[in-house]
């Protein structure tokens, strides 16, 4: 038992004693797609409940959820405390019978950010956990982060706009492409059909429509508004922590953004 102890989990090169949970994972490719926005518990507030031991009839103290707490009144926050961090923080939470929850309206820190923003986990995992992906840009070849805003955590597997984004993340090129126009150029005057009308955008993605290539409405269609925010600085001070700034993107990109050749796909991080 010891021996197979420490073949396989002591001598784990990747195993729990040579690597943190916190590090990046040995992989070449990470794409983390989560959603945000949904209040999330953080945290749950117990107060000490003394007991009778029985038998000895000694006094111990047990803990149980105290219900009846409650954040400082929000004048008094903002007015009477000395504490920087409430005032800025305390009362974007939000607490109900002994739980609180981080709310939209939270500050939270971004890895490699300076300016924190007001945003929150997806109603299971708190924020602070999932943008932690972040901190391996250094060490992953390829990282994006991709946030669905108002996506459930586990309601997100049937989310429409997660599959747009795992389609683009897992298509796949087809070498033929260029040999299949090719072959419909060569051969259109003899009679040859079947071949839609197909180009290889500058990106490799391709297009299907009639005319050979996307409209603004079928690219926002599938567009992350979250990444086409942060990979634009104009934007960024444009829209960033907006509480409509998903839907003033996209009236952005269908306006302006997509005769300036901007793009709106999933892939940027922060």
């Amino acid at each position: 038992m010891f021996g197979m102890v420490e073949k396989y989990y002591e001598g784990d090169p990747l195993g729990p004693i040579t690597k943190s949970a916190l590090d990046a994972p040995p992989v070449n490719c990470v794409r983390s797609i989560y959603g945000i926005n949904v209040p999330t518990e953080v945290c749950t507030i117990y107060r000490k409940v003394p007991v009778v031991t029985i038998g000895d009839n000694v006094a111990d103290s047990r803990y149980m959820v105290d219900k009846s707490a409650s954040f400082p009144p929000a004048a008094k926050v903002l007015y009477d405390s000395h504490d920087p961090w409430s005032k800025a923080n305390l009362l974007s939470y939000k607490i109900h019978d002994g739980i609180v929850t981080e709310t939209p309206m939270t500050l939270q820190n971004v890895p490699g950010e300076k300016e924190k923003r007001r945003v929150c986990g997806d109603g299971t995992v708190p924020y602070w956990n999932m943008v932690h992906a972040l901190t391996w840009k250094d060490d992953v070849k390829v990282l994006t982060v991709d946030e669905v805003d108002g996506a459930v955590h586990r309601d997100i597997i049937a989310d429409e706009r997660f599959f747009a984004l795992l389609k683009r993340y897992c298509r796949v090129v087809d070498p033929r492409a260029n040999a299949m126009m090719m072959m419909k150029s060569d051969n259109q005057s003899a009679g040859i059909g079947g071949l839609s009308d197909l180009s290889l955008n500058s990106n490799g993605t391709r297009s299907l429509n009639s005319e050979g290539t996307s409209t603004a409405k079928e690219l926002a269609a599938t567009a992350d508004w979250g990444s086409y925010i942060r990979r634009y600085e104009d934007l960024q001070k444009l829209f960033g922590g907006k509480k409509d700034a998903y839907e003033k993107a996209r009236q952005h990109y269908l306006e302006y953004g997509f005769n300036e050749d901007r793009d709106c796909g999933p892939g940027a991080t922060y």
